[in-house]
Order: C-alpha cells, then structure tokens, then sequence
C-alpha cells in the first residue's frame, strides 16, 4: 500500500482507535471478526444499509456535516467580546449554550478548517466500513480515502492541531463540554499517537 493511502486512512485513526482495528491497511471481510455487527452499527448509527447510502453520508459529510453549524454559531459570536458573548449565550437552551461555550473556548485554537476534522475522520471511517462490508471496491475506496486527504491537508498544519479540531467537533456534535467526555476522546487519541503502525506516530502531516 503506498504513503499516500496509509496517511489517508490516518485520518480515521480515533475511530479506528475506538473499534480496535488496524491503523494501516483498507479493512475487508478477511480482517472484520464481526461483520454482522459492522452492518448492525452502519444501520443504527448512521441509516446505512448499502453502497448508495455510503455515497449519499460520505458527499454529506464532506460538503456540510456538522461543520456549517459550527460556522453558524461562530458567526453569531464573531463580533462580540467574550463578556458580550457569556451574556448573549445565556439567553439560549441548555443545548444550544453548551455549543455556544465550545465556539467560545475554542474560537483562538482551532485552526482556519474549524471542525471539519469531526467530519472528515467520519468519512474516512465510513469508507472503512463500506469496503469490509463489500459495497465499495479498493480501487473506489482508495480514490475516496485520497479524495479526504486532500481536503484536509490544507486545513490543518500538524496531526496535533487535526485532533484538536476532531476532538471540539465531537464535543460540538453532542453538545457536550464534561470532562469525561473529552478524556475519553483523547484517550482514543493518544493510543493512535502511540502505535507505531498510526500515521499519526511515523507520518509528518505534509
């Protein structure tokens, strides 16, 4: 497999992290212990039931996802202080101030590709698991493994700052600012960093 695939399908480390699955390689039937369970999840996670279903969350997940939301919410805060925008953000329901105090916090860290790195590691991801489940080809989900690494390269400068961006964009999706919900993230985080066959370990970001 070549550099260029292996750091592609880096960008789903944290999730490939979380299912205890290989870092480096396309996943197929051959290496899935649990197929059925992989659909099972597809299906209830995420509507997908086939290739086309794939097609339709991935171009989603690449021309929105949660990320124009975000932006959405910066915009609202753009302008203001952060005293100004404490004050405007208590006026809003319980969900809606936790997403405004995440935009808040993170609005001087993350870098120009916001969140996309939350959409982007889901589509590499979904990639995985339409290959294994055999509705996509390698040829198809290499192209689309690629297809992500070139969105996401001008984005962010260092596999830090992709994770950072992951990490808010998985807190801004459920809304949640605990502790325990970022440590369990970053968790999955730092076991890719650690393993050798990660890009995110052996690979530069460029």
């Amino acid at each position: 497999m070549s550099d260029q695939l292996t750091w592609a399908i880096g960008l789903g480390a944290v999730l490939a992290s979380q299912n205890n699955t290989p870092y480096n390689q396309l996943l197929s039937e051959e290496n899935d212990n649990d197929l059925t369970g992989t659909k099972q999840s597809l299906k209830r996670d995420w509507g997908i039931e086939s290739g086309d279903d794939y097609f339709e969350t991935y171009q989603w997940l690449i021309d929105s996802g949660h990320t124009d939301s975000y932006w959405q919410y910066c915009h609202r805060l753009r302008t203001m202080t952060d005293t100004r925008a404490r004050a405007f953000i208590s006026r809003f329901d319980a969900n809606d101030q936790a997403k405004f105090e995440l935009v808040l916090n993170y609005r001087h860290r993350l870098a120009q590709g916001g969140i996309k790195a939350w959409d982007i590691g889901r589509a590499s991801w979904l990639t995985q698991c339409a290959h294994r489940c055999g509705w996509i080809s390698s040829e198809v989900a290499t192209q689309q493994h690629l297809k992500l690494a070139s969105l996401a390269k001008p984005l962010y400068r260092s596999w830090q700052e992709y994770a950072t961006a992951y990490v808010a964009g998985r807190q801004f999706w459920r809304a949640d600012t605990s502790e325990g919900f970022v440590d369990e993230c970053t968790a999955y985080i730092r076991r890719a960093f650690a393993s050798p066959q990660c890009a995110w370990h052996s690979m530069a970001w460029v």
